[in-house]
């Protein structure tokens, strides 16, 4: 696109220098009716490829206000899950417990987050790499952890509970930090920084839950 803006200003100079050079005054006077057809079709693509231009600008901004949308949508739907989590642990805690066989309700998993960032093509063709990536395997990681979450005793289960909650957290926190990108509040070099101060963050909080889950044995 940048290069369509390159020629269409350089045949711009090129015709206004001919059509003012004295140089080429008798070339224009000898060929008037070509010069002048030329120049009509000339200007006429001209104008074809700005409306073109200006079309596609005006798409790629919707595509990307649709995208921010859809991020924003489902960040909240991941933050929905980690709170209903959050609830469903502080429950346990509360309930006397007489056995380690306790029937325990599955944690929530943000389905329609995943269905939008993977499926989504609007959404694959505008989200950073980094964050794709990341993502992907932040999923992975949380599936496996619910998976885990019903096959441990009720303590453990605790544990890896909270884990699963803090991989949410951290699905929103690149959810967030993508938000971030796509309005140009901040640029990929920003992202990346944040990301890694977090990462110790989150470090510090996985340490936090091994030594004092929620739920004691």
């Amino acid at each position: 696109m940048n290069f369509l803006i390159f020629v269409i200003v350089l045949l711009i100079i090129l015709i206004t220098f001919f059509s003012f050079n004295k140089r080429f005054k008798g070339i224009r006077k000898k060929y008037t009716n070509g010069i002048d057809f030329y120049f009509t079709l000339i200007a006429t693509i001209i104008g074809v490829l700005l409306a073109f231009y200006f079309s596609d600008l005006a798409e790629r901004k919707k595509d990307k206000q649709y995208v921010i949308d859809m991020l924003e949508i489902s960040k909240s739907n991941v933050d929905q899950n980690i709170l209903e989590n959050k609830n469903l642990i502080n429950l346990y805690k509360r309930v006397e417990l007489d056995s380690l066989n306790v029937a325990i309700n599955a944690l929530n998993y943000p389905v329609f987050t995943e269905q939008i960032i993977f499926a989504d093509p609007k959404i694959n063709q505008y989200i950073s790499r980094t964050t794709y990536k990341s993502l992907l395997s932040r999923f992975e990681s949380s599936k496996k952890m619910r998976n885990l979450f019903h096959t441990y005793s009720f303590n453990q289960s605790s544990i890896v509970a909270e884990q699963y909650n803090l991989t949410l957290t951290k699905i929103s926190t690149d959810l967030n930090l993508e938000i971030q990108l796509q309005k140009e509040i901040l640029d990929e070099i920003e992202v990346v920084k944040k990301r890694d101060s977090l990462h110790i963050v989150f470090r510090n909080r996985i340490e936090e839950i091994n030594t004092n889950p929620i739920i004691n044995k």
